[in-house]
């Protein structure tokens, strides 16, 4: 048996390529690993009794899609995130796990327990929940004393999509009164609310970025849609304390603090509170993250799950559903913000074909990443 593997799997530390490299070295001790890149088109060739398993993709003609109804499989295996706080951006995956034997959602807590109030309970029988992981050599302990009170520092990393709520986040930096809000991971001088200061782009191995890290004391997001985001995990290990919405995907957990989505004033009042707490407090909290990254956030444990399974013998139907979910999940697709991602990768791929037979790739790939952009 082969394992066809369809996930980034690049030499970044940060996910989605941590997630497809540490799968890769991992399932290769007792299988052979084909990789394949998810937002690409490619022709597999699988012998009876292979696996897929990997990220489908919203443009039927790429890896995942264009083969997952061979007949050759054992077994299908959806591996991806999960979070419906926007359906438009899951819809497509409908009748992906369908067709598939299980969906390994890669997806916090609360959007697993939120799923049967939705278009996509009908998933629920297929889905196993997957908590992601963190390599703590990538991520260093840096964060030894926490600032006083007064003087603490709360920063966001990341880009400004959609679903991060950047617009929310402002709003509370307004309102929050003796914190000094920043935000690495957009243009430096990017960001025209002057209640959080923009550090830029930022490569957590320099040495400088772990310097500014470590004079951080608290991580926040405020997503309304993000299914697991592996910046908490990244933060815990370098000993900032996380703050959330629970739609960031992580809640009730000790170490992990929650604050509203959509009363920015409550959120305000929280975090003063947070920023008021005793030195020793919030040293307990961080001692709660190491454990749980030791103990459970790690890939080891993610990995296991997945080949685990692999491993298992078993085959689940989906409920029927009604037409009026159909219709639901139909008017998802069609309002999906991923159409233009869609359109993009069929120029490329279109134009790539054509230049391809003129002999003048390298002038292609030179022009399609200066005016085109890098698709994922």
């Amino acid at each position: 048996m082969r394992v066809h593997l369809v996930y980034p799997h690049g030499n970044k530390i940060s996910t989605p390529d941590a997630i497809g490299r540490n799968l890769a070295i991992y399932l290769s001790r007792k299988y052979p690993v084909l990789l394949y890149e998810w937002n690409k088109p490619f022709e597999m060739e699988p012998e009876q009794g292979d696996v897929l398993i990997g990220h489908p993709h919203p443009d039927r003609h790429t890896s995942f899609r264009m083969n997952m109804t061979k007949s050759e499989w054992l077994k299908k295996i959806v591996l991806c995130p999960y979070a419906h706080g926007d359906y438009g951006q899951i819809a497509y995956l409908d009748d992906v796990i369908r067709k598939c034997d299980k969906y390994l959602a890669i997806t916090g807590n609360y959007w697993y327990e939120e799923n049967p109030k939705t278009i996509f309970s009908h998933w629920m029988p297929k889905m196993k929940r997957m908590d992601l992981a963190v390599d703590r050599k990538d991520f260093p302990f840096l964060k030894r004393k926490i600032n006083e009170t007064g003087h603490r520092k709360m920063v966001y990393i990341g880009e400004d999509k959609r679903y991060k709520n950047m617009d929310y986040l402002r709003e509370i930096a307004r309102l929050a009164t003796g914190i000094k809000f920043y935000w690495i991971g957009n243009k430096k001088g990017g960001n025209k609310d002057t209640n959080i200061e923009s550090l830029g782009f930022m490569d957590f191995k320099a040495d400088e970025a772990k310097r500014i890290l470590s004079e951080m004391d608290f991580m926040i997001t405020v997503g309304d849609s993000d299914a697991n985001p592996t910046t908490i995990l990244e933060a815990m290990s370098w000993g900032l304390i996380p703050i959330c919405t629970p739609q960031s995907g992580y809640y009730g957990y000790k170490g992990i603090l929650n604050i509203p989505l959509c009363n920015a004033n409550e959120a305000a009042r929280i975090l003063e509170a947070i920023n008021a707490q005793k030195e020793n407090e919030l040293l307990i909290i961080q001692k709660l993250n190491e454990e749980i990254l030791e103990n459970h956030f790690n890939w080891e444990r993610f990995c296991k799950e997945v080949a685990c399974a692999i491993e298992t013998k078993e085959k689940i139907e989906m409920a029927a559903v009604n037409w009026k979910t159909k219709n639901r999940i139909l008017w998802a697709r069609i309002m999906a913000p991923y159409w233009k991602m869609v359109i993009i990768n069929k120029i490329r791929n279109f134009i790539g074909r054509c230049v391809r037979k003129t002999g003048k790739e390298a002038l292609f790939k030179k022009y399609i990443h200066r005016y085109m952009g890098r698709s994922r």
